[in-house]
């Protein structure tokens, strides 16, 4: 196969598995971004109680015609000196962390799903592709199958991954040089008390560790760690992922001639910049989204990038599996 960029959003992971098979779980079908605070996952927001604001803000934009990221970026605007804000917007870090954990766990590991068929594809055209990530969930990783017990494991392979919004699993050291963090003995309710501390305090460590606790005990010292995740807003750069994989996903779209888009609206505004800058030459592109609107909205959202071609559309992740479509960019 020759040089490719694979980008995959909240689409793709929703369409993880097809809606005919009997195996599928719908009540921890990963959400579209709409979807975050809906009602099937009323049970993890529950452990959440700061996140109620939220959820009720965004059921009120959607039902006005706005959307959730729209809504939370005039959150984050409110946050600087509202602190019932802030403790709206670290809490809601945490919910995604527990969403897509639960997500992972529990929608996962099917025998029979499209990301499998998609590194099937992969790999059978020689293996060595960049995708652009923006799901928390691990469910595309789970399907590659390499080790990621580092950052850095993400582009040590063939197929790379750029987890720009980073992952449920993806934390920093919470830095406590007052040992107010070891009083109360817990990052979340640390930082609902003290809800502006990580803009006051530099880490101790900014190392992205992949963890799947908030606390570790290492030679009988405390670590407590708070989750590496991007919170969804339009117009700003929210990429939490290190300088070295922006690097490496530069790199990929500056060589490639084949783009495939799944399940990604392209309005995040940051890579929409990167690839004006970036791309060079011509680049064909398949777009995979869940309606011919959708379709048409991310080709015109991408259309004034030089080089960009557009190539075969399909609606749904589904139905792009074994197409025609699949196999001509794989071939």
């Amino acid at each position: 196969m020759s040089n490719s960029v694979i980008i995959i959003g909240a689409g793709a992971s929703f369409d993880y598995i097809p809606n005919n098979d009997i195996r599928r779980d719908g009540s921890y079908q990963p959400p579209m971004a709409n979807g975050l605070f809906s009602r099937q996952f009323e049970r993890f927001i529950n452990l959440f109680p700061e996140v109620y604001g939220l959820s009720a803000g965004v059921a009120t934009a959607i039902r006005n015609g706005s959307g959730l990221e729209d809504y939370l970026l005039k959150v984050q605007g409110f946050a600087a000196k509202n602190k019932d804000r802030q403790q709206q917007i670290n809490a809601m870090s945490f919910y995604l962390q527990k969403l897509f954990r639960e997500v992972t766990i529990n929608f996962g590991n099917q025998s029979s799903n499209n990301y499998t068929s998609l590194v099937n594809y992969i790999k059978d055209s020689g293996g060595n592709t960049t995708v652009i990530n923006f799901n928390y969930d691990l469910l595309f990783e789970e399907a590659v199958g390499y080790q990621f017990d580092k950052v850095d494991s993400y582009i040590a392979n063939p197929i790379k991954i750029i987890k720009v919004h980073g992952a449920y699993n993806w934390i920093k050291i919470l830095s406590d040089e007052h040992g107010y963090l070891h009083e109360i003995g817990n990052s979340y309710k640390f930082l609902m008390q003290e809800p502006w501390y990580l803009t006051r305090i530099k880490p101790s460590d900014d190392t992205i560790y992949i963890r799947d606790v908030y606390q570790q005990t290492v030679n009988s010292r405390e670590f407590y760690y708070y989750p590496i995740i991007a919170i969804p807003v339009t117009g700003k750069n929210t990429f939490v992922c290190p300088e070295k994989h922006i690097l490496s996903m530069t790199n990929a779209l500056q060589e490639a001639d084949k783009l495939l888009i799944i399940g990604w609206k392209a309005a995040d505004s940051y890579l929409i910049k990167i690839m004006e800058e970036v791309i060079k030459k011509s680049l064909n592109t398949t777009v995979v989204s869940g309606t011919e609107k959708g379709i048409k909205e991310i080709q015109g959202r991408l259309s004034h990038i030089k080089n960009i071609s557009f190539g075969p559309t399909v609606t749904t992740f589904s139905s792009f599996v074994g197409s025609s479509a699949c196999e001509d960019f794989f071939t």
